[in-house]
C-alpha cells in the first residue's frame, strides 16, 4: 500500500467553519468573482461577508488564487516591508533551484526545482509500491501565476528532484475555455506502479469548477504525465482527454479538498481501482439552511480513464449531526471538510472526514464511512446511488475553523446508528438495513483514525456491503 502524507500550511489548514451566523453575505455590494462559493469565501477573506455558521471554509489555496486575481495580494504585497533578500538560488551544475539543509544531523532535501518567491504549499508525498525509491510530491504551484499544482518526482528515495506543472491547461471547462488555476494537488500509486495525480480546477471570472485526473505509467516514475485513456494510441504523447471526476458550470457548485488512492496491494479484489473523494460545495440546495459541503466518492477501474458519477458518502446520523443540515433529513451529516481516502489490504476503502453538524459553537467533529469492496453503478443524473452504503465510524471534537485539530480531553461517547448516500442530483437517498457505527476517536488525526481502523483485527461478515460492528466506550483525558 502506498503512504500518503500531507502537510498544510497553518493559514490553509481545512478545518469546519464554526464562526458567524448569517450565511448571505453582509457588508458586499457586488460579487467579485464567477462562483459563488468562491465568491463568499474571498468575501469572508477580506473582512467584507461573515462566515456561515455551518458551511465548511474553501482550500486556501483556492482562496488565495482568487484574492491575488483580485488585487487583494498585491496590496498586501505592496505595504509590506521590502528586504531586498530576492536574489535567486540557483548555483552552477543544476537545472533548478537544488538546496540541502543540514543541522544536528539531521538533513531536509529541497523538494521543489522553483527558482521563483512564490508559493510551494498543501504538500503531498506518495510512494510506488513496487520501487520505494521512487517518491512523487505535490504542492500548490505559484511559478506561472496563481496555483497550477507541482508535482515533483525522485529516483532515489528523495536524495534529488526534477519538477513540472501537470498537463491539466488544455482541459476545457464547461464554460467553454480551459482553467485559471488549480490547487490542491493529490498523488498515488497503484500495485503495477503507474502514477495518478490530480488538482482542482477553476476559474476566477466564470462559475467553472472541476476535478480532473493525469496519469504516468509505471517506469516513467512521475517524470511526467500523460492522458489516462490508451484509446488512440501513443497514450504518453497525448494529455487529453484527461480523467474527468467532476465537471461543472454552475456558479452554486464548487469542487474543493480532493484526494485520490488507488487499491496498491495486488491481492486485493479490487486492485488498481483508483478512488476519489472531495468536497462538493452547493449554495442553493433548497432545504434546510439552504447551503453545503458534503463529502462524494468516485471510482475508476480503467486506469483513471473513465470515473463513476459522484455520489454523496457522508451520510446521515441521528445523535452525532443534529443541527445544520442543508438537505431534506436534519440529521444529515454534510457540512463537511477535509476528507481523506485509504484502501485496507482487502480493498475495504475508508474515508475520513471533518464534520460540523454539531449544536455547540466552537466544537466540530472527525468521522469516518467506510465500505467492503465498493462498486458504483452508473445511473443517469439524479437516480444514482452507491451499491454498499457507508458507515459513520468515528467522531473528533475540538476542530476549530482554520485551525489544526486540538486535543480534547474528554470521555469517548457512542454515536448512533445511520448512514445514507446522495447522489450529486437531488434525489432521495436510502438507508441500508445494517449499518453501524464503531467506536468514536477523539482528539487524533483523520490519517491517525484511518490507521487505528485498519489495525484492528479484519471482520467475518456475512455480506460484503455495511459492516457490523460494536460501539465502545473509552476515556482520552490530557488536553493540549
Amino acid at each position: 500500500m502506498n503512504v500518503t502524507i500531507r502537510l498544510l500550511f497553518v493559514g490553509a489548514v481545512i478545518a469546519i467553519g464554526i464562526a458567524g451566523a448569517a450565511f448571505r453575505p453582509t457588508g458586499a455590494t457586488s460579487q467579485l468573482v464567477g462562483n459563488r462559493v468562491l465568491d463568499h469565501a474571498l468575501k469572508v477573506e477580506q473582512g467584507l461577508a461573515k462566515p456561515d455558521r455551518f458551511v465548511a471554509p474553501m482550500s486556501g489555496g483556492v482562496v488565495t488564487s482568487a484574492l491575488e486575481a483580485t488585487g487583494f495580494n498585491a496590496q498586501r504585497a505592496a505595504s509590506a516591508h521590502q528586504n531586498g533578500n530576492d536574489r535567486g538560488l540557483s548555483s552552477l551544475g543544476t537545472q533548478g533551484c537544488q538546496n540541502t539543509f543540514k543541522a544536528k544531523g539531521l538533513e531536509n532535501i529541497r523538494v521543489n526545482q522553483d527558482c521563483s518567491l512564490r508559493r510551494q504549499a498543501e504538500e503531498v508525498v506518495v510512494t510506488n509500491p513496487t520501487n520505494p525509491k521512487n517518491v512523487i510530491a505535490g504542492q500548490n504551484d505559484s511559478r506561472i501565476g496563481f496555483n497550477h499544482c507541482g508535482y515533483a518526482w525522485s529516483l532515489d528515495g528523495g536524495d534529488s528532484w526534477g519538477d513540472q506543472v501537470p498537463p491539466f491547461y488544455q482541459f476545457v471547462g464547461g464554460d467553454g475555455h480551459t482553467f485559471d488555476a488549480c490547487s490542491d494537488p493529490t498523488a498515488t500509486f497503484d500495485s503495477q506502479g503507474n502514477a495518478y495525480v490530480g488538482g482542482v480546477l477553476f476559474d476566477i471570472t466564470s462559475a467553472a469548477s472541476a476535478f480532473v485526473v493525469a496519469k504516468s505509467n509505471a517506469g516513467i516514475g512521475g517524470a511526467f504525465y500523460h492522458s489516462p485513456d490508451p484509446a488512440g494510441g501513443f497514450q504518453t504523447y497525448r494529455d487529453t482527454p484527461l480523467g474527468v471526476v467532476a465537471n461543472d458550470n454552475d456558479p452554486n457548485i464548487a469542487h474543493d479538498k480532493e484526494f485520490i488512492v488507488a487499491d496498491s496491494t495486488k491481492s486485493s479484489p479490487k486492485a488498481d481501482n483508483v478512488y476519489a473523494t472531495w468536497t462538493r460545495f452547493d449554495f442553493d440546495t433548497g432545504a434546510g439552511v439552504g447551503a453545503h459541503s458534503p463529502i462524494f466518492f468516485s471510482q475508476s477501474t480503467d486506469g483513471g480513464a473513465t470515473w463513476s458519477p459522484g455520489i454523496e458518502i457522508s451520510g446521515a446520523n441521528a445523535t452525532a449531526c443534529t443541527v445544520g443540515s442543508a438537505e431534506a433529513n436534519p440529521n444529515a451529516c454534510d457540512q463537511d471538510q477535509g476528507s481523506d481516502p485509504i484502501v485496507g489490504s482487502d480493498g475495504t476503502v475508508y474515508v475520513s472526514f471533518f464534520n460540523g453538524n454539531t449544536p455547540t459553537l466552537g466544537v466540530n467533529q472527525h468521522m469516518i464511512v467506510k465500505c467492503l469492496r465498493m462498486t458504483v453503478r452508473t445511473r443517469p443524473v439524479g437516480r444514482r446511488r452507491s451499491r454498499s452504503t457507508p458507515t459513520s465510524v468515528s467522531s473528533l471534537w475540538g476542530q476549530s475553523r482554520r485551525r489544526p485539530a486540538r486535543r480534547v480531553g474528554s470521555a469517548f461517547r457512542r454515536t448512533g446508528t445511520g448512514c445514507r448516500t446522495r447522489p450529486s442530483g437531488r434525489s432521495r437517498s436510502t438507508r441500508p438495513a445494517a449499518c453501524t457505527t464503531s467506536s468514536p476517536m477523539r482528539g487524533i488525526s483523520a490519517r491517525t483514525a484511518t490507521r487505528s481502523v485498519l489495525q484492528r483485527p479484519p471482520l467475518r461478515l456475512a455480506t460484503p456491503t455495511c459492516s457490523t460492528r460494536s460501539p465502545r466506550t473509552e476515556e482520552r483525558r490530557g488536553a493540549r
